[in-house]
């Protein structure tokens, strides 16, 4: 699964991800499902490793 793949699932365009720089995770800037933020974790070949789900 591809970081474009998560953004489709999300529905919301790569312009609203923010990348936190060599740190391989990205933090949405939408409103949440919850009160939680979702973090998604990719590992070092820009493939999802896990997605964090509040």
């Amino acid at each position: 699964m591809s970081n474009l793949d998560v953004i489709q699932i999300m529905g919301k365009e790569d312009s609203k991800i923010k990348n936190v720089e060599n740190d391989s995770v990205y933090l949405y800037e939408f409103e949440p499902l919850s009160s939680e933020d979702i973090e998604v974790i990719f590992d070092g070949e820009m493939k999802v490793k896990r997605i964090n789900f509040p």
